[in-house]
């Protein structure tokens, strides 16, 4: 019986898991809520688990495996075929986050990422590389809230000048 168990034991499947610490702070230098998201969030635990829901995004995480062309990796292929291409990006979104983990480190602004994997090099791939994605990935979402709200700013202005030369029209 022993034996059968230690058999059983070498034969599983080797997996292997990298590491990354981030630092998100909201320090002068670190990373820093949009204002309109920094409103719903009171505290600075409140922030990392922004920054953590962000990170577990479906957006965001489509963007891992599509920039890493891992929908087409052999670990990301489902038992069965898949009809079309978004089905299989969106399981081999499903099976990511099932191997990524979140970790804030302690009372700092630190979040620790961990991903398995099959292979150790595809562990320490993705590990690396969400880091600088995320920080372009928030950036980009930042930036792009900020249009939205100049265009909204500059509409409003553009109907405020509607109605001053409309009423500097009847004054006169």
């Amino acid at each position: 019986m022993l034996v059968g168990a230690g058999y059983y034991v070498v034969n599983l499947p080797k997996f292997y898991t990298a590491n990354a610490t981030l630092l998100l702070g909201s320090g002068e230098s670190g990373l820093n809520l949009p204002a309109s998201i920094s409103s719903f969030a009171g505290g600075d635990d409140n922030k990392m688990d922004t920054y953590m829901e962000f990170m577990r995004s479906k957006q965001f995480i489509e963007t891992v495996v599509l920039t890493l062309d891992l929908h087409t990796s052999r670990e990301f292929q489902p038992a069965k075929a898949f009809g079309t291409e978004r089905e299989q990006i969106d399981h081999s979104v499903r099976f990511f986050l099932t191997n990524l983990s979140l970790t804030p480190v302690g009372e700092t602004d630190l979040l620790r990422l961990s991903y398995e994997s099959a292979t150790p090099q595809q562990a320490a791939d993705i590990v690396n590389f969400m880091g600088p994605a995320f920080f372009a990935f928030y950036e980009d979402k930042s930036k792009q809230k900020a249009d939205d709200a100049s265009q909204w700013i500059n509409s409003q202005l553009s109907v405020l000048e509607d109605k001053l030369a409309e009423a500097e029209e009847s004054l006169q």
